[in-house]
This record gives C-alpha cells, sequence and structure tokens, in this order.
C-alpha cells in the first residue's frame, strides 16, 4: 500500500478524543451543564403566576382516588410541606420541582454512562439541560420533574438487569417504576414496553417462551404487583374516573404534533436517525430505547379518540428520545472526525438542537409569562377597579380567590339569562378553560359587557388566555 495516501489521523482529532477520554475534562463538562441546568431552572422562577394544576397541589388537594399515604404524590407533598413552612408564594411552591430538574442531570449521566459511553451520556445531559419541555415542568409546582427521574431510572436499571442477569438491578427497576407510579399510574407505560421488549428478544434468540429457559421473568412480577397497587383505586371506582376524564379533548394527529413540538423537532429527527441506526446494527439498547421512546407516544395517540390525553403525558419519554439523538450525534461524530471540514459540519449538527432549544428558551423567559396564563395580572385589574359589592367569577375561583385576596364565584353558577337583574356588575375572568369549554359565556360578555384588558400569551400552536370582561346591568 502507498503510504502517501493513507491519511493519518490528525492532531486536532487526536487531542479531541483524548479530552472526552480522560474523566476529570468529564467531570468539569458534567458540572458546567448541571450549573446551566440549575440557572434555567431557578432564573425567575417566581415570576410567573400560579395556573390552575398548580393550585391544586399547592393547595393540598385530594384527586378523589389516592387518600392512602402509600399512592400519594412525594413530589406533591414536598411542595405542599415547604410552602407550610416558607409561605405560598410562586418561588417557594417550585423550588423542590426545580432542584429535582436540576439535579436529574448528573444522575442522568450516570446512568446513560453505565448504559453507553461517557461522550453520549455528556450529549445527553447537555440536551436535557436545555430541554424546553424539561425547564417548564422544572418550573412548575407539580409532580413531573420527579415523575421522570424515577421512570428513567426505572427503565434503566430493568436493561441492565436484563441484559447483564443481575436480579439487583432488576428489583430496583422494580422500586424505581413504583417510586414513579406513585407520582402517576402514566409510569405504568413502562410495563408494555417490558413485555414487547422480552418477546422479541426471546423471538431473536429463537427462544421458547418458558420459565425455565429464563427464570428472569420472575422478577417482573413485581411489576404487575405495582400495577395492581396503583391501579386499584381506578378501576374500582371506574365511573367517577370516567366521569371526570372520559372524553376526548384531543386528536391522534394534534397530540402527536403537539409531542413532537415539545420533544423540539431537531431531536425528534436525530432520535428516529439514531433508533434507525442502532436497530440496523442490532444493537439492544437501540431497540429497548426505541420502545421507551415510541410505544407510550403510540398508546397515548390511540388513546385521543375515547379518553382526556394531554401532550404532558408522554413527557416521560423525554429522556429516551434524547438518548437516541445523542447516539445519533456520536455516530455522526464518529464518521465525520478525520476531516477539518466534516468536523465543522459535525458542530453544527450538534448546535442545532442547543440553539433551538436556547431561542425557545429565551421566548419563554422572556415573551411568553413562562408558557401559562397570566392569572395575577389578570386579578390585579379586577382588585384595583371592583368594588367590594361586585361578583366575580372564572374557572378556577379559588386560584382567583388567591390572587384577588377575596372570595370569588365559579364560572359553573354564572346564569347568563339572570344578569340583567343583576343588582351590581359582574366580572369574569376568561382563561384557556373558559375559552375552551364556555366559549358561549366569553361571547356573551363579548356582545353585552366592555373588555377591560387582556394578557394573552401566544406560543406556536396555542395561546393561554388572560381576559377581563366587565358587564354593568341595566338597573345596578
Amino acid at each position: 500500500m502507498n503510504r502517501s495516501n493513507t491519511a493519518a489521523p490528525s492532531s486536532t482529532t487526536i487531542s479531541l478524543h483524548d479530552f472526552w477520554a480522560r474523566e476529570r475534562h468529564q467531570i468539569l463538562a458534567l458540572t458546567l451543564i448541571t450549573l446551566l441546568a440549575a440557572a434555567l431552572r431557578f432564573y425567575q422562577i417566581g415570576a410567573w403566576s400560579f395556573w390552575s394544576d398548580e393550585w391544586f397541589t399547592v393547595s393540598g388537594l385530594e384527586d378523589g382516588f389516592n387518600y392512602n399515604w402509600l399512592r400519594q404524590s412525594l413530589a406533591s407533598t414536598l411542595v405542599q410541606a415547604w410552602v407550610a413552612h416558607k409561605g405560598i408564594t410562586e418561588a417557594n411552591a417550585r423550588f423542590f420541582p426545580a432542584l429535582i430538574g436540576a439535579l436529574t442531570i448528573p444522575v442522568f449521566y450516570m446512568a446513560i454512562r453505565r448504559l453507553l459511553t461517557p461522550r453520549i451520556a455528556l450529549l445527553s445531559a447537555l440536551l436535557l439541560a436545555v430541554s424546553p419541555w424539561h425547564l417548564f415542568w422544572s418550573q412548575n409546582a407539580r409532580f413531573y420533574t420527579l415523575l421522570l427521574l424515577f421512570f428513567t431510572l426505572a427503565w434503566v436499571c430493568f436493561h441492565i438487569g436484563y441484559e447483564e442477569k443481575s436480579n439487583g438491578f432488576l428489583l430496583l427497576s422494580a422500586l424505581f417504576l413504583a417510586l414513579a407510579t406513585r407520582e402517576s399510574l402514566l409510569a405504568l407505560l413502562l410495563i408494555p414496553c417490558v413485555l414487547l421488549y422480552v418477546v422479541m428478544h426471546w423471538v431473536g434468540e429463537n427462544r421458547n417462551l418458558s420459565l425455565r429457559t429464563d427464570l428472569r421473568l420472575l422478577l417482573l412480577l413485581p411489576l404487575l404487583g405495582v400495577a395492581l397497587l396503583f391501579a386499584w383505586p381506578y378501576v374500582s371506582n371506574l365511573s367517577d374516573w370516567m366521569e371526570g376524564f372520559g372524553f376526548a379533548n384531543n386528536t391522534p394527529f394534534r397530540f402527536a404534533a403537539s409531542v413532537a413540538f415539545y420533544l423540539n423537532v431537531p431531536i425528534v429527527v436525530l432520535a428516529l436517525v439514531g433508533s434507525a441506526h442502532g436497530i440496523v446494527t442490532q444493537r439492544p439498547i437501540a431497540l429497548w430505547l426505541s420502545l421507551i421512546a415510541f410505544m407510550p407516544v403510540l398508546l397515548l395517540t390511540l388513546l385521543t379518540p375515547f379518553h382526556y390525553v394531554a401532550n404532558r403525558y408522554a413527557f416521560i419519554t423525554l429522556t429516551s428520545w434524547i438518548v437516541l439523538a445523542a447516539a445519533a450525534l456520536d455516530s455522526m461524530a464518529t464518521a465525520l472526525q478525520t476531516d477539518k471540514q466534516r468536523r465543522l459540519l459535525l458542530l453544527g449538527l450538534i448546535a442545532l438542537p442547543v440553539v433551538q432549544a436556547m431561542s425557545d428558551n429565551a421566548l419563554y423567559f422572556r415573551e411568553q409569562h413562562g408558557n401559562r396564563s397570566d392569572w395575577r395580572s389578570g386579578m390585579a385589574v379586577i382588585a384595583e377597579q371592583a368594588q367590594p359589592t361586585d361578583h366575580i367569577f372564572s374557572s378556577d375561583f379559588k386560584l382567583a380567590s388567591y390572587y384577588l385576596d377575596r372570595p370569588s364565584g365559579p364560572i359553573q353558577a354564572l346564569q347568563l339569562a339572570a344578569l340583567p337583574e343583576s343588582p351590581v356588575p359582574v366580572w369574569l375572568a376568561v382563561d384557556a378553560t373558559v375559552a375552551e369549554a364556555f366559549p358561549e359565556v366569553e361571547a356573551w360578555f363579548g356582545r353585552n359587557g366592555r373588555l377591560i384588558d387582556s394578557f394573552d400569551v401566544h406560543v406556536t400552536g396555542r395561546s393561554y388566555p388572560m381576559r377581563i370582561y366587565r358587564y354593568v346591568p341595566p338597573d345596578s
């Protein structure tokens, strides 16, 4: 072979490889990524108003099913204990979700490094740190960041335990699934992924479905026990559940499209590439990640014509999509690292999802009021202008009463036909619930009353309205 035609690796390539191979450099990179994540999650944490679901958590209301302490959300318990100690403010209520969101980054890195490589783990940590979806739920007094953490640890431990024949990791998987399911029944979507993966594993190895040939299946029984423990209150009160959630609020296309939007389209595209590449090269971890990413979204999409389904239900899949995307970037790095121009292309590919995410984050902080309705500003207008005897109605009268520091009424109690006979002026606060579920009420106030002020928040694909109307009866 003519040595002049053999391309030797450049010193830059070698130095970059050596950089990522050194543990102290990995620790430095992880520290910087974690600090970035913490800065994003705690920045302006108290700037946004509460919204209905947050107030449900803060006020400690029961959901009608999980009165047992064993089934109560740990995240909600932490939020309620903290505000009881420090006082009810937006920043106090969101402290623990933000802290959990920031701490998820190093835990996620260590978990993915155990499964794959330090470089993929660092890329995954970076993509999660800047993820607008993860940032949003880290700044919400809800359980979703803790749910995602436990759910991720459950599927990581299952894959390690199953592939390495480690009973300890399989039991850890069942434990983390139990903790995740304690946050939300959505975690049970892991079970069909596990069952399908085991079946596909057997088929791939031409094995018989027999406990004798694979005793590890016995360790899946705790998963079924967890499912029964947490699902039983809902199954035993199915009529109550269906009364509250047994209606379609979405369409399959709208749900799938909104999930892709919140995941971030560059992440989705890269994840699809990573999934295809991993499956073609017959890597078991690629099949497992693909199941965790795709199956819950598919099952929820199929459920949309019959049941209430929100895009946040697919949040549990975020980390699997991110790892698939990071694996795709890592494969591209291996293919492009031998040429300077190709390395520039690689930097552009890595920068694309990061820049896209940070652009969305900038809008979130500067223009979009944290992607939620501005209850605080709307109620401030009413508090300033309304008389003590005026009537005030909204979709969440308890949240409105908190910001008004006075009682208000639920919109369900509003009788439009009787309003002309009201002895006092009537105020209406229109948020997303009123706009979607009671459009006739807003239309009536628009015709007969006056729009006092508007604080609508617009994001791609949807709006978070907050409009204040005032109606003055003729004889008031």
